[in-house]
């Protein structure tokens, strides 16, 4: 019986005595540290960018129709060719227009024979009248004499009227023929040439890509629009010519919303369009991007994610001796992940993404 008491007292002061030596570690022991990813303080530039997807188009198109009411027409040009303004692109077969220059013409210089037929008369009637005058034939002799110097002068005039009035049928006669000799309105290139009416828009013509660096249009949604201005400078880049980009001028932005098949829409959008400084390696129809400065800022930059609000300030922990540091910042520009701030410097170490039980003084230790 004394044997089993003694047995069963050591056992439970065994027990007690482990117990006590594991609470008195476990109490004993140093706070442990809190891990962190670190962020080394930078001076560097930032900006406010946004990217719009766009399309490359021409500088400029237009359509030289074909008139089916003047007749047939000759081309003067083919598909692919570069023109001129004012080169001819194609004229009207009109017989009758070329004939009526033809005729006035024709008019015109029956008209100046004949000008010169009644010049030569009155000379002569004056001469006659003069001889007689000088041989001192009576007046009723001489009286004829003038009568016929009237007469011819006067029909003089309307021979000369007539040459005027042929002078105006030749210039309306002409102009007439001016109309079907069609010209290019500008500098550019043959784009495509349709002899046949197009079935959806019964329309055939010459359609001309004016000449000069490409354009991009592109589409903004209504929330969008705020972050372009016309006159606004951005930079283009495309996927198809890698490591090259292309800067241009916003010069239209749409006040009417594009139409839209959707019927349930909720958000409406507005085309824009740059005008490039050039574009040279663009095709036209490539598919590009649009990228919108809208501020840039140089300094001491640290992620937004490092900074906490606290109260009516802010902050970010800074790592010093093993512990984190509050330290107040300034935020004075910020993109939609970084900060210019001013409060550290550069090279300081700074927590990337405070843990939102970390206090000041903690330890805390670089994951």
């Amino acid at each position: 019986m004394k044997k089993k008491n003694k047995v069963l007292i050591t056992s439970v002061v065994a027990i007690g005595i482990a117990a006590g030596s594991y609470f008195a570690f476990a109490g004993g022991g140093s706070e442990v540290a809190m891990a962190y990813s670190g962020y080394k303080v930078t001076e560097k530039q930032i900006e406010n960018a946004q990217k719009f997807g766009g399309e490359v188009i021409p500088n400029g198109i237009e359509t030289i129709s074909f008139d089916p009411t003047k007749g047939t027409y000759e081309l003067a040009v083919k598909k692919g060719d570069e023109v001129k303004k004012g080169q001819l692109l194609f004229k009207y077969n009109d017989p009758t227009a070329k004939q009526g220059v033809t005729e006035a013409e024709m008019q015109k210089k029956i008209a100046q024979k004949e000008v010169t037929l009644f010049q030569k008369q009155i000379d002569a009637a004056k001469q006659k009248l003069q001889k007689d005058k000088n041989a001192g034939l009576p007046a009723e002799a001489l009286k004829a004499s003038e009568v016929e110097v009237q007469q011819l002068e006067s029909q003089l005039e309307m021979k000369k009227f007539e040459v005027e009035k042929s002078d105006e049928m030749i210039k309306a006669a002409k102009e007439k023929v001016n109309t079907l000799s069609v010209t290019s309105p500008a500098d550019g290139v043959i784009d495509d040439i349709v002899k046949t009416a197009d079935e959806k828009t019964g329309m055939s013509g010459i359609t001309l890509r004016h000449a000069g660096p490409f354009k991009v249009k592109g589409q903004l949604s209504e929330y969008e629009l705020a972050s372009m201005k016309v006159g606004q400078e951005v930079t283009v880049s495309s996927k198809t010519v890698a490591g090259k980009t292309w800067t241009g001028k916003v010069t239209e932005i749409g006040s009417t919303p594009l139409k839209s098949m959707d019927e349930n829409k909720t958000v409406s959008n507005y085309q824009f369009t740059v005008t490039l400084d050039n574009s040279e390696e663009l095709q036209n129809g490539f598919h590009v991007y649009v990228t919108s400065k809208s501020g840039e800022a140089t300094g001491t930059i640290v992620p937004k994610s490092s900074i906490v609000k606290k109260g009516d300030k802010n902050i970010v922990f800074v790592v010093k001796d093993g512990k984190a540091k509050e330290q107040a910042v300034t935020v004075e520009f910020e993109t939609d992940s970084e900060a210019k701030v001013s409060g550290v410097k550069k090279g300081e170490q700074i927590i990337s993404k405070p843990e939102k039980d970390l206090k000041d003084g903690m330890e805390v230790v670089a994951r």
